[in-house]
């Protein structure tokens, strides 16, 4: 059975796409690195966090690198989005019996919500457009050619929905 730390390396590498055990110094990938370095860290097993030495082994680093990872990138890659919104679905995880095929659903249900959400900003967006739009038409009017307008408005959004129904 594959180990906590070996099971958090293959999931930063396919969701990143880069192998944080080559020695490579791309930004995206010291980012990949170090969101490991800090999530390993705070896995708690048995009552016991993960020590430095131990998560280094498995990306090929030694203490010293681990905690600079933790300490002086991850800050800088927390500053990126995608890294940002990785590291917090990965953390819910972390302290739970965690394995590959639960962090799967789980970003399943994160995009659903995501999609979810961006339709729903999409909506809002056309709604305010709608609204400035109409605000134009509408603006020097008084309150009471207002109302009128707002009749006259919604009689021929019946007129229309009506004819659509009846050619459906």
């Amino acid at each position: 059975m594959k180990s906590k730390l070996e099971i958090l390396v293959n999931l930063v590498e396919n969701e990143t796409g880069f192998d944080i055990k080559k020695r490579d110094r791309k930004r995206e990938v010291t980012y990949a690195r170090a969101l490991y370095c800090k999530l390993a860290r705070e896995i708690i097993e048995d009552g016991e966090r993960y020590s430095y030495s131990k998560i280094g082994r498995f990306i090929k680093r030694d203490h010293a690198s681990v905690m600079h990872n933790i300490n002086v990138i991850f800050p800088f890659a927390m500053k990126e989005d995608d890294y940002k919104h990785l590291y917090e679905s990965m953390q819910v995880l972390i302290n739970e019996d965690f394995n590959e095929e639960s962090f799967l659903d789980s970003k399943k249900t994160i995009q659903g919500l995501k999609d979810a959400i961006a339709q729903r900003d999409e909506k809002i967006f056309q709604l305010k457009r709608d609204n400035l739009r109409f605000n134009v038409l509408v603006d020097g009017l008084t309150l009471e050619e207002r109302n009128a307008l707002y009749e006259k408005i919604a009689l021929t959004a019946k007129v229309i929905k009506a004819q659509r129904g009846a050619y459906a």
